[in-house]
């Protein structure tokens, strides 16, 4: 993929080797914790994280106190409770965990989800107007930091409202009972990485603190940590602190299969092993985030709180069809999103536009373009009226959540906001061009030094004979994988190709051999018309090196490794 392969540096490999002889380790799982920066007395912690040791006081969080005391008292009066969340994976996760925590109370909720066409993200005049007539408390989910005119609208009526959110928050914060945000102005609790669903797993601790003085029974908070798992990973929060804890935990709920609605998801997405951070992200949440893209984001909530397995099975089949079209519709948008960019100089950022994309997938091209281009990326649809809705992802070295809210409040768009690594945004077409050289060179400063050759970064290097199941699972101890802890990434070297088949036209699955005739089973997705496919597919004899992330199949019954490759170099 013409990247540069980068290995770790001459002091990591000292210190892996130490760790290795101390800890009884391989070198491998070595170099994993070296780049973690830990004392030796904290491995132990980093390895097996608990959630009693990284949990925080929840009432360090501004308003917890007032949020969990507002909660307290309608649980006791039997309020009716009205809940608003938005409609991607963290959204409907949070919306399922709060549905059923209350309903162990015998309050059955009133939920409402925007629809993302017609109504776009967030809290709605209209929408909070109508909920604040049926409801005592509305609790926004995973939304309504920036959305001022809603939440006084509902607030006026005599309803309360609880925020419930980690999205970046302006100077302003609206009129609300309580907003409890880790990322608003004046925040000091340090969990700043938290999730929607992470923020209410710690309101709900607070709550039931409060229950528990009554002596009124509460739900075992642990049994939910699988939706704060599934959340927490599909959103792309960094995987420190708390966060490590309740991935760690969650995944252990969620293999324990009681769950009936995941358990569907998970049969039609074909997983049959240990739940792990890479099943859910491109497994479970794509099929998840599919109906809140493309139709209804309920479906998400109903699949989640549903104890009926053929109506499970019926949901998951339809999030499954849902998915099918969504990919359809994104490769369509991405093809015509790459052919406006390729040519041009871009150097800071990398935008398109498109009359009339379907809004549901501007977030998922934004991120195939970063993530092609190693750029900040703003994806744009322009509906009948001229109006464009935009979605933008971005690299670590950028804040976009930051820049979008400038952008707002200097009126160059209508309203925007996110956190760092995504945003959305609303913006007038004739204001688009302006916009986009503005963000131009505010992130050009930015980037002023940072070095833009084009690395691929390397844990380790084996064989085919090291890539063993003892060294996965090994391995997978440094885990969970994903944002702020990166999937391992491997090379296995010197490889002949002895077979080769092509899946859907577009991946490449094959079975590598060395010298000694020990083989590997390795598959190479999207790779069929790149330029390593079509060498693989015609190279017989030669020898590669193979890089890529170790996983462990058990298709069958029968436990074997498998090399998902990310990239090739000829031996």
């Amino acid at each position: 993929t013409d990247r540069c392969w980068l290995g770790p540096s001459s002091s990591e490999d000292r210190k892996a080797n130490s760790l290795a002889q101390a800890l009884d380790i391989s070198v491998v799982t070595g170099l994993l914790l070296s780049k973690h920066d830990l004392k030796f007395e904290e491995i132990g912690s980093f390895l097996e994280p608990k959630i009693r040791d990284m949990m925080p006081e929840p009432y360090c969080l501004i308003d917890m106190e007032k949020a969990a005391n507002i909660l307290f008292k309608a649980i006791v009066n039997k309020d009716r409770i009205g809940i608003f969340s938005d409609y991607d994976v963290d959204g409907t996760s949070s919306a399922a965990i709060l549905t059923d925590w209350l309903k162990e109370f015998g309050i059955s909720s009133l939920l409402y989800i925007p629809d993302r066409v017609i109504e776009g993200y967030g809290p709605n005049i209209p929408a909070m107007v109508q909920l604040s007539k049926d409801t005592d408390l509305i609790i926004c989910l995973d939304c309504g930091t920036l959305s001022f005119d809603p939440i006084k609208r509902a607030t006026e009526t005599g309803c309360k409202v609880i925020v419930v959110d980690h999205h970046q928050s302006g100077k302003n914060i609206p009129n609300a009972n309580a907003l409890v945000n880790p990322n608003q102005v004046g925040e000091s609790s340090g969990c700043y990485y938290l999730c929607a669903a992470g923020v209410l797993f710690l309101l709900l601790v607070a709550t039931n603190r409060l229950l528990k003085t009554k002596k009124i029974p509460t739900p075992n908070l642990i049994e939910y940590l699988d939706l704060v798992a599934l959340a927490t990973i599909a959103d792309v929060v960094p995987l420190v602190g708390l966060n490590r804890a309740l991935v760690k935990q969650g995944l252990k709920i969620m293999a324990k299969r009681n769950r009936i609605g995941l358990v569907a998801l998970g049969e039609i997405a074909g997983i049959r092993s240990f739940p792990t951070t890479f099943h859910v992200s491109f497994l479970i949440a794509p099929r998840i985030n599919a109906c809140g893209r493309m139709r209804d984001a309920k479906l998400a909530v109903d699949l989640l709180t549903t104890t009926s397995y053929t109506d499970a099975k019926k949901i998951a089949f339809e999030l499954d069809e849902l998915n099918s079209v969504r990919q359809l519709t994104e490769s369509s948008a991405l093809n015509e999103a790459i052919n406006q960019i390729e040519g041009k100089e871009n150097k800071s950022l990398i935008w398109a536009v498109g009359y009339q994309w379907h809004p549901g997938i501007l977030g998922i091209v934004a991120a195939r373009l970063k993530d092609k281009f190693n750029l900040p990326a703003i994806v744009i649809s322009i509906n009948k009226s001229g109006v464009g809705t935009g979605s933008a992802r971005s690299i670590p070295d950028i804040d976009m959540g930051l820049h979008v809210r400038s952008l707002a409040e200097e009126g160059y768009i209508e309203k925007g906001g996110g956190h760092k690594m995504a945003a959305g945004l609303t913006i007038q077409e004739n204001k688009i061009k302006q916009t986009m050289q503005k963000l131009k060179k505010l992130i050009s400063k930015e980037l002023d030094g940072r070095k833009t050759d084009n690395f691929l970064l390397i844990d380790s290097m084996t064989t085919i004979k090291g890539a063993s199941l003892d060294l996965i699972t090994e391995m997978e101890k440094v885990g969970p994988f994903g944002s702020g802890n990166p999937n391992p990434r491997i090379v296995v070297t010197n490889c002949r190709i002895s077979f080769v088949k092509t899946l859907k036209n577009k991946h490449i699955k094959f079975t590598l051999k060395d010298s000694d005739n020990d083989q590997l089973e390795a598959i190479f997705f999207n790779s069929l018309d790149s330029k390593a496919g079509s060498i693989l597919t015609k190279s017989k004899n030669e020898k590669f090196h193979f890089c890529g992330r170790l996983e462990i199949n058990d298709w069958g019954g029968r436990l074997r490794p498998v090399l998902h490759i990310e990239d090739v170099a000829k031996s």
